[in-house]
């Protein structure tokens, strides 16, 4: 008869399976779970898709997704040879006719009881995780939208780094973001695990003297004392600096909202003179075609100056003033709103094309921009 109790029940992981990125967070959670049931003395273990669900605290009633994910799951562990074979019920992998089971015909659907032949777990270079551990985390997360998947997968990570002489180890940055990409989920782990659970012990709040963010620093929960005798050591020896979270993020978040702004006016002024530049090509070069009925095709270029030549009157005015940025848009010292009686009709008739012509292609801001410098200009003169 066993000498240990169910609480005192663990697996046994390889050093190297934690950070293993051949492996999906998926096939990891799946691969525990199959190894609780694992039966040494016979090298199998018994399970379903339903059981494995169960174990996760989650109904699969109508989740047919959660169900496909599991089996391919199991799937690729055969095809990646962490599962050796797979046996139905009756611990058979092959028909009566010799011919090799399918995985669909031993798990048909979530009630599909099945035998699993495991890589035997390894006798030296690993480390443990205990079946009452997954058990609370699952339990805690049975009301909480999180991916049960991800968390399983930073716990054995925070435990296989804690897993040596001192019980305290660290996740580098560039650890982390393999891991897990999201660090605000990271954060929320973290505090699930330490907080809530109790199965850990953290600490990130320490930058390097170059200013860049620290490790996070991993303990066992029940070894407090050690923790932090063992982060004071790495305090001193690295010459590591206390950053105040709070007013970090608080800093970081004003910086954010000044670059917002700076960038925000950046692109403004860059559009408005993008407009203004688009307006001067469409003013000084408009670009009318003769009517087809007219015996040449060839287009007419009109510029402003040969327009004045056509109007022939212009009136001259200097005034001393402040350079003016609208001054080519707004040509106050000719006005051609009475010069068309030295005009033929033809001339008269081109002219009025190319004013509709330069006014339809003004952007509406930019018609908007000079209808407001008009009307303050009009204010002025009265």
């Amino acid at each position: 008869m066993s000498n240990i109790t169910p609480d005192e029940y663990y697996i046994k992981l390889p050093n190297d399976f934690y950070d293993n990125l051949d492996i999906s967070n998926e096939e990891m959670t799946v691969l525990i779970l199959l190894y609780r049931n694992y039966q040494q003395y016979k090298n199998l273990g018994m399970c379903s898709i339903q059981i494995i669900c169960d174990l996760m605290r989650i109904n699969v009633s109508n989740n047919r997704k959660l169900i496909s994910t599991i089996k391919d799951t199991i799937i690729e562990l055969v095809n990646k040879g962490y599962i050796v074979k797979l046996y139905n019920l009756y611990c058979e992998d092959c028909d009566n006719n010799g011919n090799k089971l399918s995985v669909n015909s031993i798990i048909k659907d979530k009630d599909s009881t099945f035998y699993v032949e495991l890589i035997p777990p390894p006798e030296n270079r690993y480390f443990e995780i205990y079946d009452k551990d997954i058990n609370y985390i699952f339990k805690e997360l049975a009301s909480k939208n999180l991916n049960k998947f991800n968390i399983i997968r930073y716990f054995i990570a925070c435990r296989r780094v804690s897993s040596n002489d001192s019980n305290f180890g660290y996740l580098t940055q560039g650890k982390l973001k393999q891991l897990i990409t999201d660090s605000r989920t990271i954060q929320r782990y973290n505090n699930i695990l330490q907080d809530n659970l109790h199965l850990i012990r953290y600490n990130n709040s320490y930058l390097t003297p170059d200013k860049h963010y620290c490790t996070t620093y991993i303990g066992h929960w029940d070894d407090e004392e050690n923790f932090n005798y063992q982060l004071k050591v790495e305090i001193e020896g690295k010459g590591l600096i206390h950053t105040d979270k709070v007013n970090s993020n608080k800093k970081r978040s004003k910086k954010q909202e000044i670059n917002h702004l700076i960038n925000d006016k950046d692109i403004k002024i860059r559009e408005l003179e993008e407009k203004l530049k688009q307006y001067e090509a469409l003013q000084y070069k408009p670009i009318i075609k003769k009517d087809k009925s007219s015996e040449d095709n060839d287009e007419i270029i009109l510029s402003k100056n040969h327009l004045k030549g056509l109007q022939n009157k212009k009136r001259a005015k200097v005034e001393e003033q402040e350079p003016d940025i609208f001054e080519d848009m707004f040509d106050d010292d000719t006005d051609y709103s009475n010069d068309t009686y030295e005009m033929t009709d033809e001339e008269y008739r081109l002219c009025q094309e190319i004013d509709n012509l330069n006014y339809g292609q003004i952007p509406i801001d930019v018609l908007q921009i000079i209808e407001d410098e008009l009307n303050e200009r009009k204010e002025d003169d009265e």
